[in-house]
């Protein structure tokens, strides 16, 4: 019985926005464990710099991943379409 080897493109984009998501969650988990006050205060300010910056980098790589991924999910259908008879089994 021939199969076709089509990819899910709902399934790919929902699966790849899941793995942005999780990326972007990560910058901003470091440095809860300070008590403000003393010495740690200029610490506090400089780890809350430092997120602030990690989550601005992540977001702008979930944007970049987010472009890519549509050129590569049309990309792939393209050609699948085009190969159609050829990627059954």
């Amino acid at each position: 019985m021939a199969r076709n080897f089509d990819m899910d493109p709902e399934a790919t984009r929902a699966g790849l926005s899941n793995a942005d998501a999780a990326a972007a969650s990560q910058p901003g988990s470091s440095g809860g464990g300070l008590q403000p006050g003393g010495y740690t205060m200029s610490l506090t300010g400089a780890v809350s710099g430092s997120v602030a910056v990690r989550q601005a980098e992540a977001e702008v790589q979930v944007a970049a991943n987010m472009t890519s991924r549509e050129v590569s999910v049309a990309t792939v259908q393209a050609a699948e379409a085009a190969n159609s008879g050829a990627l059954s089994t």
